[in-house]
């Protein structure tokens, strides 16, 4: 199943994602297919510039899937930070097919590259690779699909927000400062 544009900016107008920092948004479309990143992004996922979205998938302590489960190529995967750190890469997981399964202990902004066989993953969002043929990125069950052109990477990012009780803290501490300055 294929989403327009305007069924991810009406997704994301409802609350069901995170605005990207760049690129576009990936949303899981109404019947749970693939967002094919193809026909509605065009321009999306050459880079970490432009990188895809998956919004907030989870709280510091989830443990993140990443997979390529659902492609029918080989399929290789690198996983960084937002400061461009190598923090794992995959080749063939389940048969032919990539899986990375990351702890988040840290909030902020992750980028994947996803990538076909015989693809070189390096710190500084180093990825290359061969181009042209397809690739399904599935992040904790939201898939995205897309051909792998550029470099020979497709980048998508997904955010990882502070756990609840965190949120909690932050705001007793602003509710403490209002009352403080009222006072």
């Amino acid at each position: 199943m294929k989403a327009s544009v305007s069924s991810l900016v009406a997704l994301a107008a409802i609350g069901l994602g995170a605005a990207p920092l760049y690129g576009a948004l990936i949303a899981p479309t109404e019947l749970g297919g693939t967002v094919d990143l193809t026909a509605t992004c065009p321009d999306s996922g050459g880079s970490p510039e432009t990188a895809a979205s998956f919004g907030a998938v989870g709280v510091v302590g989830d443990l993140i899937d990443i997979n390529t489960f659902l492609s029918t190529n080989d399929t290789e995967l690198g996983l960084f930070s937002a400061s461009g750190d190598l923090l794992g890469a995959n080749d063939d997981t389940q048969g032919l097919l990539s899986q990375l399964v990351f702890e988040a202990t840290s909030e902020g902004t992750y980028y994947i590259a996803s990538g076909n066989y015989n693809s070189f993953f390096s710190p500084g969002f180093g990825a290359t690779g061969p181009t042209g043929l397809p690739v399904t990125t599935t992040v904790n069950g939201v898939d995205a699909s897309f051909v792998v052109g550029g470099t020979g990477a497709f980048w998508t990012s997904f955010d990882i927000v502070p756990e609840p009780s965190s949120l909690s803290l932050v705001a007793f501490a602003g509710l403490a400062l209002l009352r403080r300055r009222r006072s």
